[in-house]
């Protein structure tokens, strides 16, 4: 979905601190619950929304923010009802095609039809899925994060058109992998020492 590029050396710089805590698009099971004093923390600060379209929340900290519902106005592309899943087209990602799912039945029969626009309520939501480890050949519970429509509309006017944010949101991302890549291209390396991890 994202590009890989080359990225000035300034930008490593401002982005390398943290960002293989920060971006984990996926994380093994045993990560999921260590949250209750990280969910005490977060209820103690105010509550903000992250920047629409960023793929990288929540972010932690006591200014961090959270991922929230915005509403973007996009056409629809394909949506396939089996898989509940498609695409949509946001001016500004012009070369690009932003994937969404449908959890509720209900915001399903409300999509607009293929080609049609329309308000979309997005928001980045983390969900399980089974996947072999390639070392032990397992079955372990992972994690990922997808874009979920939530509704259709903008909430009865209660929510400001927040395209143009989605698109900065986007492409922040798009340029903070980059730099994850380059700075996981940098990390020394050596080889394992152990049979546990030689497998």
């Amino acid at each position: 979905m994202l590009r890989r590029g080359i990225i000035p050396m300034s930008l490593v710089l401002v982005f390398a601190s943290g960002l293989l805590a920060l971006l984990s698009c996926e994380g093994n099971a045993k990560q999921e619950k260590e949250a209750s004093s990280k969910q005490v923390a977060k209820q103690s600060r105010p509550k903000k929304c992250c920047l629409a379209g960023f793929q990288g929340c929540p972010t932690g900290g006591d200014d961090g923010c959270d991922c929230c519902g915005a509403s973007v106005t996009a056409t629809l592309e394909e949506y396939d009802q089996q898989k509940k899943e498609g695409k949509l087209k946001i001016q500004g990602l012009d070369n690009e095609s932003v994937p969404f799912t449908v959890v509720d039945p209900g915001v399903a029969k409300q999509l607009p039809k293929k080609g049609d626009s329309g308000k979309f309520i997005l928001k980045l939501n983390e969900y399980p899925y089974d996947r072999e480890d390639p070392r032990t050949k397992k079955t372990k519970r992972w994690y990922g994060k997808r874009f979920e429509c939530e509704g259709i509309g903008d909430n009865n006017g209660q929510m400001k058109d927040k395209t143009q944010d989605f698109v900065a949101g986007w492409k922040l991302t798009d340029t903070i992998y980059k730099v994850q890549v380059i700075v996981e291209d940098a990390v020394p390396k050596y080889d394992p020492e152990r049979d546990e991890d030689r497998r």
